[in-house]
């Protein structure tokens, strides 16, 4: 018998769904019934930290623990009651067998609430007129994932089009129409063989736009690459510290491949790099953008000449003339 707890309340009285519990994180054990745990957002509770989910809410949280359980991989995603839920599980040290659930907020996919600089929100809805790989670089957690489904959303409500993503697990569900003239298609990748291969067959759906959730594979850093060089616009995230960090990852994977050709096709392909890291004001991000058409841009030499620690200065250059200082 799970401990009775009266938990937070709402306006109108007690909490009896999930979706008026005001989470951000849930923790639930799932081999065996035991209370779980959630992170509230704070804007809406007086407390903080990690608290108990009261037990009105033990049937749909038995919903969540059983559809978790048939789930063959640690990471899946699953709507409940219209709540986008990404789903981590994991066996602990004492045997048990735990699932960390975040909420996905659908209203993310518009780009112009994430609270991005205007300037240079400007400069990143640009990018999707172009041809090759944009790169968003940070740490886990750092809100990379809801800034290029929220970029790709966006260009195929503004410019139309077709997009294919590639993602485990599908976190921002949008497949089908977006806007007038834009369709999703969104692909779960099942294990790390199946990012290269998927990477090969999206080529043939003929995209403008390949989103791919995480670089995992040699094959399919490779695949990407080759895809930003012939007439798609890519966009995936990688992590890393900085700018600089962020492009040595992506070609020390892709190297694996295609050998010393990774620089090049990097300095060919690449549209911009952003580093972005989450603040209680909105995102901080760090970026660096080459020029259309020209493939004589010093920041292409850079990366082809693998002179990455040159990159500063361009990169202070950049933000100068965007916003006035460095």
């Amino acid at each position: 018998m799970q401990p009775q707890t009266s938990g937070p309340t709402t306006t109108e009285g007690p909490i009896t769904t999930l979706s008026q519990l005001p989470f951000v994180d849930i923790y639930l054990r799932i081999d065996q019934c035991q209370q779980g745990r959630y992170n509230p957002i704070r804007k809406t509770m007086q407390s903080s930290g990690n608290l108990p989910i009261p037990s009105s809410l033990d049937d749909e949280l038995e919903i969540l623990r059983k559809f978790i359980l048939t789930q063959p991989n640690e990471d899946s995603s699953y709507t409940h009651d219209n709540i986008r839920l990404r789903i981590s599980k994991k066996e602990l040290s004492d045997k048990s067998v735990w699932a960390s659930m975040r909420r996905v907020d659908p209203e993310l996919l518009d780009v112009d609430r994430l609270n991005i600089k205007p300037r240079l929100l400007e400069q990143m809805k640009q990018c999707g007129k172009r041809c090759g790989l944009l790169l968003i670089v940070g740490a886990t957690g750092n809100g990379k994932t809801t800034t290029a489904a929220a970029l790709v959303h966006h260009y195929m409500k503004t410019f139309g089009g077709v997009a294919l993503t590639l993602e485990d697990p599908v976190e921002f569900f949008f497949q089908g129409p977006v806007g007038n003239a834009g369709y999703c298609f969104q692909v779960h990748v099942e294990d790390d063989e199946g990012w290269g291969q998927g990477l090969k067959t999206a080529l043939r759906w003929h995209p403008n736009y390949i989103y791919v959730g995480e670089i995992r594979t040699p094959e399919a850093a490779a695949q990407m690459l080759r895809a930003a060089t012939s007439g798609h616009f890519v966009i995936t995230t990688v992590h890393g510290g900085s700018i600089e960090e962020g492009l040595a990852g992506l070609l020390q994977v892709a190297s694996s491949a295609v050998g010393n050709r990774a620089n090049a096709l990097l300095a060919d392909g690449l549209i911009g790099v952003l580093h972005q890291t989450l603040t209680p004001a909105g995102p901080q991000i760090k970026f660096l953008f080459t020029e259309d058409n020209n493939m004589g841009d010093p920041i292409r030499a850079c990366v082809r000449d693998g002179e990455l620690k040159l990159l500063g200065t361009n990169i202070a250059q950049q933000n100068v003339r965007l916003f006035g200082h460095s």
